[in-house]
Formats: C-alpha cells, structure tokens, sequence
C-alpha cells in the first residue's frame, strides 16, 4: 500500500475535500508475470464502487471517453483498464481507477508498433500480412524473453491497482482487498 504521508502535507490542505491521493496496490509473486483479466471489470469496479450499481457501471465501461482497456501483447484476457469514475462512484468517493501491470518495457520500449490493433484489411494484402508475420515472430520472441533462459532471468510483474480518492479516506481503501476477489480477477502464473 503506497499512501501519502498526511503529515507531512500543509495544515490548510489536510481538510479540503480537492486533495485527492492515489492509493496503489501491487498484486504480485517473485518470478511470476501477474496481470488483470478482462472478464473481471465489472467484478472489480462494483468491489470498489458498491453505490454506483451495476447499471452505472455497464453505462461507464460502455462510454469510451471514460473507460480503455489495456491489453496485454494483444491477448484478450490478458488486460488492464482506465476507468474516470468522478460521475459513478461519486459517492464512494473514487475519482479515477486504473488496473494495470508493473512490466510494460519489453512490449512497449522494445518494440513499438508490434502490439497495435490490426484491421482486417491488412489480412487482405500481400504486403502486410508479410508484415504482419514478422511482427507475430516478434511477438513469439518476445514472450520467450519473458520466460527466460540459461543466460537471462524470466521477468515477473505486478497486477497494480491504483483509485484516485479525497486525503481523508486514502488511508481505508485496497487494503482490504478481499483475498477471494483477487484470484478470480489476477492471473498469475510463472511464465505464459
């Protein structure tokens, strides 16, 4: 739990209600690759935001301008999300959510372009689907990298979950993370 220290903020900023602190937690086991599954939004966002109802919450992950998901090496269970939750979770006190994994260096430093979306018009024409397959070889290596070998370490990651919420109630929130919730919304394994 990563949480500001209260006091060593300014005595006229403790009590104003637009102080707002991101509290994080990181979800994780060495030597494992630990990430968010896409079939547990909706899980995760009613856990932290019980007063918005499910209604609410199918109407934000539904809007684009509020909510992306983040998927990982282009594997659609494998995903993070972004959420603005400032009109949902109002009452819960959450302006923002975001569930993410720590390692991103490797798919997105190394090699650019590679994990992008695809259209089908590029499965059509000769010269992109050439394209297309060196980018799949890349990808193949890029997940070999992550499981290692004789000479490199595998790397692991954290499944982190960060809300935006006002500074008096930074210090109640996600560490209470019910341990049940958390191994049907991470997967977590030692290579993929």
């Amino acid at each position: 739990l990563v949480v500001m220290d209260p006091d060593y903020i300014q005595d006229e900023f403790k009590d104003a209600y637009f102080v707002h602190e991101d509290v994080a937690l990181p979800i994780g086991l060495p030597g494992h690759v630990a990430t968010w599954r896409e079939s547990s939004y909706r899980e995760i966002l009613n856990f932290l935001a019980p007063d918005a109802g499910p209604d609410r919450i199918d109407r934000l992950m539904k809007k684009k301008s509020a909510f992306h998901a983040d998927r990982h090496l282009q594997i659609k269970e494998f995903a993070g999300f972004r959420a603005n939750t400032t009109t949902v979770a109002r009452a819960d006190g959450i302006s923002y959510i975001q569930a993410y994994r720590t390692e991103k260096n490797v798919t997105y430093s190394l090699s650019p372009g590679v994990f992008r979306q695809r259209g089908a018009k590029e499965l059509l024409e000769k010269k992109t689907q050439e394209k297309m397959l060196l980018d799949l070889n890349i990808m193949s290596d890029v997940f070999f990298e992550f499981t290692g070998d004789e000479v490199v370490a595998g790397r692991d990651s954290c499944a982190h979950l960060d809300i935006r919420v006002p500074l008096d109630k930074a210090l109640n929130w996600l560490p209470t993370l019910p341990e049940d919730l958390v191994q049907r919304c991470v997967i977590n394994r030692t290579t993929w």
